[in-house]
């Protein structure tokens, strides 16, 4: 589903503002899209002739749906699908003041397509947090960045049983740094290694949070294929 056009003047336009007669291309692709839809259907920009290859089109309602709330949640300065034509990337929400990316997740992607897209962003000085879809994601693909998960428009951080809302809108940049205290591995690497944080998550919380210090030898099992899954991740990414 897709929700911004280019006019024929190259300036972007909203779907709520287009009208059928005026000629409208896609903004990743370039073919020609128009507008359809009405009190049944969200409205939306379709292609003419089908581009297997474009990604735009394939949004889902709730892709759009987080996307329109975090642009209302920001205000003027965040802007939904932002060009970026020296990486050859399109974000799906731009905050201009904070040079940050929201990337929303609902469908798979591999771990080698996360990394290459936070490589790009980070090469023009832009940093990139990953909302996932709580429906299709149990678990993030991409422990070592930042990311959150979400249902609607509801946006959480998550580790083991816990879900705690968080405030996007109060995202900012931090530097990595080592924990003050005992913590679970998973919560010490994103102490050590997010460029990002926000009021509320686990990593402004870590001091308060009264995570287990003792586990059962299941909990062991489980920190040990966590980190077998993250060295073989790391080292298929490596290979890029």
């Amino acid at each position: 589903m897709q929700v911004y056009a280019l006019n024929v003047q190259r300036q972007r336009v909203f779907i709520e503002n287009a009208k059928k007669e005026e000629l409208f291309f896609c903004i990743e692709c370039g073919e020609k899209v128009a507008p359809r839809g009405g009190h049944k259907v969200q409205r939306h920009f379709y292609h003419i002739q089908r581009n297997s290859s474009c990604s735009l089109h394939k949004k889902s309602f709730a892709h759009i749906q987080l996307q329109r709330f975090i642009t209302s949640l920001l205000g003027d300065d965040a802007t939904e699908e932002r060009p970026f034509k020296e990486i050859s990337r399109i974000a799906d929400v731009a905050w201009e003041q904070k040079k940050i990316i929201f990337e929303v997740q609902c469908s798979s992607i591999s771990y080698e397509e996360i990394a290459g897209r936070m490589k790009d962003y980070h090469s023009i000085g832009w940093r990139v947090v990953f909302l996932f879809h709580d429906i299709r994601f149990q678990k993030s693909p991409c422990p070592l960045h930042p990311h959150y998960f979400f249902h609607e428009t509801m946006i959480y951080d998550r580790y083991a049983h816990l879900k705690i809302p968080i405030l996007i809108s109060l995202i900012d940049k931090r530097e990595g740094t080592k924990a003050e205290k005992e913590l679970p591995l998973p919560i010490q690497e994103r102490i050590e290694k997010w460029d990002l944080f926000t009021k509320g998550d686990l990593i402004d919380q870590a001091d308060t949070i009264a995570f287990p210090k003792k586990h059962s030898l299941l909990t062991h099992w489980r920190l040990f294929f966590y980190a077998l899954w993250k060295y073989l991740i790391q080292r298929s990414c490596s290979r890029l």
